[in-house]
Parts: structure tokens; sequence; C-alpha cells
């Protein structure tokens, strides 16, 4: 028969396992939705500097820089979350008007920070 000692210590124990089992769970979920986010915005910045780069060889102004740099950024992201992720596309049109905002902002940085 079980003293009361090895009942609370089994009980502690399990709540233990439990608890280490919810955290590397979460770790783990954490860290794969910090790369998930970061995918998913990946093909917008690439399409961005690529846009960016060429609007330079072709030597246009600032706001055509930043006119082109996010057309070629929407067209590279709505690419990809379209034809390659297949996702709907109401689901597309949204994710690029919200990098388009981050996008703009990313953009005003870059110019604040070099000007």
């Amino acid at each position: 028969m079980n003293s009361i000692f090895d009942v609370i210590h089994d009980i502690i124990g399990d709540f233990k396992d439990r608890q280490n089992e919810y955290s590397r769970d979460t770790f783990f979920t954490y860290k794969a939705t910090k790369r998930a986010y970061f995918m998913m915005c990946l093909p917008y910045f690439i399409g961005f500097i690529l846009g960016i780069i060429f609007a330079m060889v072709c030597e246009f102004g600032g706001a055509g820089q930043l006119i082109t740099g996010e057309f070629a950024a929407l067209l590279a992201g709505f690419v990809h979350s379209y034809f390659i992720q297949k996702t709907s596309f109401k689901y597309a049109v949204v994710r690029s008007a919200v990098m388009l905002v981050i996008l703009t902002v990313f953009y005003l940085i870059i110019i604040g920070l070099t000007r």
C-alpha cells in the first residue's frame, strides 16, 4: 500500500512531466510559427529588393524606385501565395495589401536612415 507521500510525489512528478512536455511543444510551435511568418514574407522582400535594383539600373527617381519595388514585391508575393501555396484569391490579395503597408514603412525607414 502506498503512503500519502508516495501519492503526492507521483502527482507532482506527473505534473512536472506534463509541464515539460507542454513547454517543449510550445517552444517548437513558437519556432515553427516564427519560421512560417518569415517564409511568408520572404517572397515579398525578394521581389522588393529586385524591383529596387531594377529601378536603380533603369535610373528611376526615388518615387519611381518605390513604385517599381512595391509593384515587383506585390507581384512576387501574389504569385507565390496564389499559384505556389494554392491559397484563395481573396487571401492572396489581402496578404499582398498588408505587405504593401509593411514594405512602404520599410522603404521609408531605409530612406530616413540613408539621408
